[in-house]
């Protein structure tokens, strides 16, 4: 199983070609985005959509709404790893260990050891720190 980090799924979703590229490369059945990467995701259009609502975006409304929808659309692709009991132990166990790793870094981590996943990201100095996680960095 491949599992996106935030980054990489943000980049695959605005249609970025290297990325999309290499996720084509992938078969479409292990590739995965934790719930916590489509939290992040979610909450940046949200984020945008106020902005622009206000006039202090860098984005009209009705486009700040269309890449919403177009994102949740996207989304649809992928099959979803749930943040459940297992990658909650994780998560105290990592969380327990003292890393510096953010608080959602550190939930996908824990989400891609609790499926034995491997993590895609762009973050490597983040994520080469959490014991077992296996890594794989698209730059």
């Amino acid at each position: 199983m491949m599992v996106f980090d935030t980054d990489v799924l943000s980049d695959v979703l605005f249609g970025e070609t290297r990325y999309v590229e290499r996720l084509s490369q992938i078969p479409s059945d292990i590739a995965c985005v934790p719930i916590v990467a489509v939290e992040e995701v979610l909450r940046g259009w949200l984020h945008a959509i106020r902005r622009a609502d206000s006039g202090k975006g860098r984005m009209v409304l009705s486009v700040a709404y269309e890449a919403f929808q177009e994102s949740l659309i996207g989304l649809k692709e992928y099959r979803l790893l749930p943040y459940n009991p297992a990658a909650h132990e994780h998560y105290l166990r990592l969380k327990s260990q003292k890393l510096r790793v953010g608080t959602q870094d550190l939930r996908i981590a824990s989400i891609a050891l609790a499926h034995d996943a491997t993590l895609i990201t762009r973050n490597r100095r983040d994520f080469e720190i959490v014991p077992s996680l296996k890594l794989e960095v698209w730059n």
